[in-house]
């Protein structure tokens, strides 16, 4: 921790206030959080419900659901931090209950942050699951990289709690420095970032890897690529969190000489100067991002899906409309299905149809375990 001894004898420094005064606090932070929460929010719920309509809910869902309700957690966490505990503006402006209700929430957010980290990438891994999971080699390794996880969120919630001793020492601001070892709160705080990239690089790096092998056109590796992208920027953010975390411990902010005129100088480092721009904002974009970017696959399903349907009862009533007249026919197209040949049928965007017949049995290729798993891994494409 960095303490700046003050210029002046303790006895003319200037007294904490005493009212709350918000009159040069920055709303910025507060609102960047709360939109992004929104916004990431409104990603997942119409990624549940599509999953839903569709027909489609599986394992990754429920932990993405899991998720979402963490993050949600978080957002009105850091929502409510942001506004009520003295983020945002000038050191010398800030109450005693105020620092009181940041150091609580310094602490909250440190057992909390590896739950909400952690739930995500479970949500991921099992995507990964349901879509790649070919393979007895990637399958063991998906099992790893979800075992990790869950170790993850196990150790890094049960170190904060040696962070004092006793653990309400946190709520005096004036004893904080004495009753919480601090360079053990820096020491743990790396770790949890640090290992928090490895595991979002190992997210990112995994699907790529399969992605590259597969035969695909060149606009669902565009579109891959753009889901991708989303995981690449909660692990550019993890990274910054982790560099600023760094600097402000190696080399604090200076909060400049009016800060030394008051007591509160005494007790409170100048790390958390800008602790909203150093903390809040990289942990509010690391997760939005990674929850918009799982979510997308799930978006696209839900899209064709409505847009199937929607062709399909617009065909279906132009049929209505053309056989009136005509009575096989539906515009230049062969309308598919009589009486005497019935046959089901699905119909382009071009207006043509594609004729569904039962299945045949080919007793030159019986359904060996090689066949069932190829068409396993068709079905598993359809999802991205």
């Amino acid at each position: 921790m960095s303490l700046v001894g003050p210029q002046l004898p303790p006895t003319q420094l200037i007294p904490p206030p005493t009212v709350i005064n918000d009159e040069n606090k920055v709303y910025s932070i507060a609102a960047a959080c709360i939109f992004l929460g929104i916004l990431a929010s409104l990603f997942a719920l119409t990624r549940l419900v599509g999953r839903i309509w569709c027909r489609n809910f599986g394992l990754d869902d429920y932990a993405a659901a899991v998720a979402l309700a963490f993050y949600i957690g978080w957002t009105i966490f850091a929502g409510y931090i942001n506004l009520n505990a003295g983020v945002g503006k000038p050191l010398w402006e800030t109450t005693v209950g105020e620092w009181s209700l940041f150091w609580r929430s310094a602490l909250i957010a440190t057992f909390l942050y590896p739950s909400v980290s952690g739930t995500i990438r479970i949500s991921t891994v099992l995507f990964y699951q349901r879509v790649f999971a070919v393979g007895r080699a990637m399958k063991i390794a998906l099992h790893v990289l979800l075992a990790l996880q869950v170790v993850f969120i196990i150790v890094f919630t049960v170190t904060p709690g040696f962070i004092c001793q006793p653990i309400s020492a946190i709520n005096d601001p004036f004893t904080v420095l004495v009753q919480c070892d601090f360079k053990f709160f820096s020491i743990n705080q790396t770790c949890v970032y640090l290992v928090s990239i490895l595991l979002d690089l190992l997210l990112v790096i995994v699907p790529v890897m399969i992605v590259s092998k597969l035969h695909m056109d060149n606009k669902r590796r565009r579109a891959l690529a753009f889901v991708f992208l989303f995981g690449l920027g909660a692990t550019i953010a993890s990274i910054y969190k982790l560099a600023m975390h760094l600097k402000e411990w190696v080399q604090p902010t200076q909060a400049g000489p009016e800060w030394l005129k008051y007591a509160m100088s005494l007790y409170i480092p100048t790390q958390f100067t800008d602790y909203g721009t150093t903390f809040w904002i990289p942990c509010q974009v690391e997760p939005a991002l990674a929850i918009i970017g799982i979510s997308l696959p799930a978006l696209r399903q839900l899209y064709l899906q409505i847009r199937g349907t929607n062709q399909t009862t617009t065909t279906v009533r132009g049929s209505s409309a053309g056989n009136s007249k005509s009575g096989a026919t539906v515009g230049s197209k062969r309308a598919v299905g009589s009486s005497s040949h019935p046959a089901a049928a699905y119909p382009r965007a071009d207006g043509s149809y594609v004729e569904l017949r039962p299945y045949q049995s080919n007793t030159s290729a019986p359904r060996t375990s090689q066949n069932m798993d190829a068409a396993d891994a068709a079905q598993r494409r359809s999802y991205v």
